[in-house]
């Protein structure tokens, strides 16, 4: 299930524009098999620790069906709603109790929570313009003036920057000793000792590259994360940007992690803004911008 809603949100990610047609209309052919796959998980979810792995996928497959949403949702009103879509409001109905004060267990309001998350989270994909009944279930809350602000944490702007160039050099070396593990494999003269050190380290790659990832898209979403250096002498701002600059430039040419290369590629494109490229180096903005290229 966690391979398939993975997909799903791959997809989303890549094609954002495919998914925002299916909500302006629908796709019957999509709608078809989101509803067979959403009744296979339904009538598999006899468990609280089913419902805790099926939820948030169902709630996926629900938003490929706008219209069978809608239904849902509108009978709350009073509307009519399909006795073939019972299940789904039954499914619906079980995540609102589950994440009400009164939830049934610990386990299924956790379900819901993160169900809920996920919903919120597609919603993001959705043009705000749009009337999708995605928004009615969704709460929203004006920006209060105690939430915290990003710039707090502008000030550990050196640590993230070591942990970005450590996560990459992890996710490489890992790439790397994966191909070194299946050239080792064929051989018999290596000892065993060695290829077992090589599965232990392969089988960590995939956490930094996850990490890596979001690290990436935290970039792309507010470059100053990684190019506050206050304090700092100019040779020393100009050799931290193109240390962050090399590394995303490494990633855009990673043919092994096509979501980790797309996203490097909008944090560079972020990141030459013209307000960015004078944070590169405040004492010399201009002899660095082509120092760096």
């Amino acid at each position: 299930m966690a391979s398939l809603e993975r997909a799903i949100w791959n997809w989303m990610d890549t094609y954002p524009d495919e998914f925002a047609d299916v909500q302006q209309k629908s796709n019957e052919e999509l709608a078809k098999c989101a509803d067979c796959l959403f009744d296979i998980l339904d009538s598999c979810a006899d468990t609280k620790k089913c419902r805790v792995s099926a939820w948030p996928l169902q709630i996926m497959l629900l938003i490929f069906s706008p219209k069978v949403f809608e239904e849902i949702i509108n009978a709350d009103a009073g509307a009519p709603c399909s006795p073939r879509h019972s299940k789904k409001k039954q499914f619906v109905e079980s995540v609102k109790r589950a994440i009400g004060p009164h939830g049934t267990s610990k386990q299924l309001t956790e379900a819901a929570a993160v169900t809920c998350v996920k919903l919120c989270k597609a919603s993001t994909y959705i043009s705000r313009n749009s009337t999708n009944v995605t928004f009615t279930l969704i709460i929203t809350q004006p920006r209060l003036s105690w939430w915290p602000q990003i710039d707090v944490v502008y000030s550990k702007s050196s640590e993230l920057r070591s942990m970005f160039t450590d996560t990459l050099n992890k996710v490489t070396q890992g790439c790397i000793s994966h191909t070194t593990l299946r050239m080792i494999q064929s051989l018999t003269l290596k000892s065993k000792d060695s290829t077992s050190k090589l599965k232990e380290r392969n089988e960590e790659v995939p956490g930094y590259r996850a990490l890596l990832f979001w690290m990436v898209r935290l970039i792309h979403a507010d470059p100053m994360l990684m190019l506050n250096n206050q304090g700092k002498a100019g040779h020393e701002i100009q050799s931290s940007t193109l240390e962050l600059i090399n590394g995303l430039v490494s990633l855009v040419h990673q043919p092994t992690m096509p979501d980790v290369a797309q996203e490097a590629m909008e944090a560079l494109l972020v990141l030459h803004q013209p307000e960015k490229i004078e944070v590169w180096n405040p004492e010399a903005p201009i002899n660095t911008f082509w120092d760096v290229r």
